[in-house]
């Protein structure tokens, strides 16, 4: 790899200092790929230098990991994997891996933008800290997916897993305030009703429901607005305004979604897109905390279980605790003092380790090459011309070669003049035998007692006019054969031959 990697650099450094004439040339003095050449020169680096950042990571650390969770007989699927490898990244302190999309929707414009009208609102609505909420709705796995492969000891042919059994979704909406405050969520179940088998014995007081796919809908986010945000208890007093901050998703941005907000004093603030990770309080105080403690407790149950389900009621007992863990005034209020919305800081979100500006690639172009147009075969009078000029100024004055060079170059130029107009010539005589030359077309035959015609018929038909096709064909081609001798005896044996007389010189 290093003698490789010497000899791509004094490949480059000769096509930089003009001592390799083109790339070509570099490429068979130093063997050499072309490729990693021309990527070279416009800037790329190395696969090991580029991905060296990555490189932080004990793979040793990794996989007694694995054998120790395996002899336990907690053997880690892959996901469980990616996360034990994640926090000894952490541990190193590399950054925690990022959706690409959110990296590269991140603009620091339009979180700048939405500062300023953040701002602007608070400002003239004279909204207090206890009237701004943040609310967001994310997915949880209720289950643990069991057709996942497992990493374990390779001197074993299987291993087996306590497994939580199969994977289902639900939607929880939450709701929180740099206050500290925050409201009871709401549950949204994979089902038609709820049913009594879903909840435990100590059920937490929160709202639940059910769709067809677990998700939320307009219906569910209007309902929520009803049983949740906006009923008396939670009402302001004095009549003063709520600010709620969320991100666009369908739910929120229906028309009676806004109305009903607009009638009961609430101003809805919404994120640009990709911006969650960076602006979103939820985001940034109480979500990964809260999933991290919720999957702890799925995990804890399983052990202790022998790996029993985990079905709904299991789900809202492992929830709930996870919540009261998590859902403290500290955690809350570290949230918005991340997403700088209280207190009000507008440099953190564009300050933010996860906000990239795009950087313009800084390109090399690859070294100009001059084309000898000696040694091209010439498709017009211009290329004779330049290789005439290039004749001249190595061979000196040469009146009789430059001459005949001239004229060739007009004899090409009438070549190509008459060439352009046979060509336009044949195109109209195709466009007018178009136009006179109609295919004939078969009949399909219909029983009169039957009012539609079915295949049978149609395929009768169609056998019918491939045959007339193929006749026409036939002629067509002993017509093309005569059109051609005409055009031929039309033109003079002088014109159908061409010649070259090169003298040495």
């Amino acid at each position: 790899m290093a003698q490789r990697e010497a000899q791509i650099a004094l490949a480059l450094a000769a096509i930089r200092i003009g001592e390799a004439k083109s790339i070509r040339a570099a490429q068979r003095a130093y063997a050499v790929p072309e490729s990693t050449l021309r990527a070279r020169l416009a800037g790329t680096t190395n696969r090991r230098t580029a991905h060296q950042y990555r490189k932080r990571l004990s793979v040793r650390q990794v996989v007694d990991w694995i054998l120790e969770q395996d002899t336990q007989g907690f053997t880690p699927s892959h996901a469980r994997t990616r996360e034990m490898a994640t926090r000894i990244l952490r541990m190193n302190v590399v950054g925690r891996p990022i959706e690409a999309a959110r990296i590269n929707g991140t603009h620091p414009e339009a979180i700048q933008e939405f500062y300023l009208l953040y701002e602007d609102i608070v400002r003239r609505f004279n909204i207090q800290p206890c009237n701004t909420w943040n609310m967001d709705e994310h997915w949880t796995a209720v289950g643990v997916c069991t057709n996942s492969y497992v990493l374990a000891s390779s001197s074993q042919r299987r291993s087996y897993v306590k497994s939580p059994e199969s994977r289902e979704w639900v939607s929880i909406i939450e709701i929180v305030s740099p206050a500290g405050g925050f409201a009871r969520p709401l549950v949204i179940f994979k089902d038609t009703a709820p049913q009594t088998t879903h909840f435990p014995t100590d059920t937490p007081d929160w709202l639940y429901t059910t769709s067809e796919n677990g998700w939320t809908t307009n219906s569910k986010g209007i309902s929520w607005l009803y049983d949740i945000f906006i009923i008396p208890e939670t009402q302001p007093k004095d009549g003063q305004w709520r600010l709620l901050i969320m991100d666009g998703h369908g739910s929120h941005t229906s028309t009676e979604f806004l109305w009903i907000c607009k009638q009961n004093k609430v101003h809805l603030l919404f994120l640009p897109a990709n911006t969650s990770h960076v602006l979103q309080p939820l985001d940034l105080g109480v979500s990964a905390p809260l999933k991290s403690r919720y999957r702890s407790q799925t995990v804890a149950l399983a052990s202790l279980d022998d790996a029993l389900p985990i079905k709904k009621q299991r789900f809202v007992t492992c929830y709930n605790l996870a919540l009261k863990k998590t859902f403290t005034p500290r955690l809350l209020r570290t949230g918005w003092q991340a997403a700088g919305l209280y207190p009000f800081n507008p440099s953190k979100g564009p300050n933010s380790s996860q906000v990239q500006a795009p950087k313009p690639r800084q390109s090399m172009p690859p070294p100009h090459q001059e084309i000898n147009p000696i040694f091209t075969t010439p498709t017009s009078s211009r290329y004779i011309q330049q290789a005439t000029k290039s004749i001249r100024k190595k061979a000196g004055e040469k009146q009789a070669l430059y001459q005949a060079l001239h004229k060739a170059g007009h004899a090409i130029n009438s070549l190509d003049a008459s060439h352009i107009a046979l060509a336009h010539r044949n195109t109209q005589l195709q466009a007018q035998l178009d136009t006179i030359v109609t295919k004939k077309r078969r009949k399909v035959q219909v029983n009169p007692n039957t009012q539609f015609g079915n295949i049978d018929n149609i395929t009768m038909a169609r056998q019918a006019q491939a045959l007339l096709e193929e006749k026409e064909a036939s002629k067509q081609v002993k017509y093309d054969a005569m059109a051609a001798a005409r055009e031929l005896e039309e033109q003079s044996f002088e014109a159908l031959q061409f010649e070259w007389q090169m003298d040495d010189f």
